[in-house]
């Protein structure tokens, strides 16, 4: 992605459930599905205006397969999602809602916590609208 926000979610009992939230500059996609060619059960969502560079699972592989060097690209784009993904599991193990948050300020990008609905950022911390906005309040006022 060039510029812009965006969400990765998969819907759980009718619920959204946000995985990744990520602004300018960043890699985002359903990667098991792009390595795996299958359907994914991940969506990904402009949250604002967003300008992004695609190329398709074939275009990867002539590109391994083509240009020196492309393989490193692709070993850092695998790296760079086991990371994420690790780093979210260990996020989601924290023991309280304050915890979550305070590490997602910490951590998240300013664009990220500005400008994403605080519906999605509940959801990405694991829980509900009004347990984020007790959370928020509680910090304020401490």
């Amino acid at each position: 992605m060039i510029d812009g926000l965006v969400r990765v979610f998969h819907i759980e009992n009718g619920k959204d459930i946000n995985t990744i939230i990520v602004a300018d500059d960043s890699f985002v996609s359903a990667y098991a599905s792009f390595i795996l060619q299958q359907p994914s059960i991940e969506y990904i969502q402009a949250l604002e205006r967003t300008r992004v560079l695609s190329i398709s699972y074939q275009g990867m592989q002539n590109l391994f397969k083509n240009v020196r060097n492309w393989e490193k690209v692709g070993r850092i784009i695998a790296e760079h999602n086991y990371l994420r993904m690790a780093n979210r599991v260990q996020f989601l193990q924290m023991k309280s809602g304050k915890e979550k948050y305070l590490n997602f300020i910490k951590n998240a990008e300013p664009k990220v916590i500005q400008r994403t609905p605080s519906l999605h950022i509940a959801s990405f911390l694991g829980m509900a609208p009004e347990s984020l906005s007790r959370i928020r309040k509680k910090i304020i006022t401490s």
